[in-house]
């Protein structure tokens, strides 16, 4: 079964797996790449609007 999880869950799981944690954790995402809708960024700022607008585009794709 597959699960939709939310950014903040996986930056957590991220964390957890940096830090060696104990707890066996099993993630099965969707990876889109490369991340970020095409808006020729060249800035960290821009960049970082190009990722958040795919990331609300994905979301509200799945309300559909």
């Amino acid at each position: 079964m597959r699960k939709n999880i939310s950014i903040i869950q996986l930056i957590t799981i991220l964390l957890l797996i940096s830090t060696k944690a104990t707890t066996q954790i099993t993630v099965d995402v969707k990876v889109h790449s490369p991340i970020g809708i095409s808006i020729k960024s060249e800035t960290p700022e821009e960049i970082a609007i190009s990722i958040a607008a795919e990331i609300i585009m994905v979301k509200n794709m799945k309300k559909d």
